[in-house]
């Protein structure tokens, strides 16, 4: 038969109670813990996080070639302007009922927010470097 030592018991529990505590249980008041972004300023100081950025949802050209000054061609993605500062949303088109909705709107929307992302091809060839981006994006609504 295994003895179990009362105090070791109580110290468990207490542990296990104060980590259960710690994080919120509920998807809305993760929400609510998450900063907003607004400004230039705001981004740089969360960059890495998990964030809600707000600006204006604008449809995103994408390059043709590394040119400099190449043509934008127009494939489904999206950017979000924060305080005059372009955010594209995730790497992979954006929803067409969504571009249709919130192009020109202010929106918010909810993400992993990466500043300098890495490049997608490796450092010797030409490419246009990736411009900041709202990772894992998991929610774009209109603001309030």
């Amino acid at each position: 038969m295994i003895r179990t030592c009362p105090l070791l018991l109580a110290l468990c529990l207490c542990a296990g109670a104060l980590v259960c505590d710690a994080a919120p249980s509920r998807p809305e008041d993760r929400k609510m813990q998450r900063p907003v972004c607004r400004t230039e300023e705001d981004l740089k100081k969360h960059d890495g996080q998990e964030v809600t950025i707000v600006g204006i949802y604008e449809l995103r050209g994408i390059p043709k070639s590394a040119r400099p000054g190449a043509p934008l061609v127009q494939l489904g993605h999206a950017q979000v302007v924060v305080g005059g500062y372009k955010v594209r949303l995730g790497t992979e088109p954006r929803p067409e009922a969504e571009r249709q909705a919130l192009v020109g709107k202010r929106v918010a929307a909810s993400g992993r927010l990466v500043l300098k992302p890495k490049p997608d091809q490796p450092a010797h060839v030409a490419q246009v470097l990736p411009p900041p981006t709202l990772e894992d994006v998991r929610e774009v609504r209109l603001a309030e």
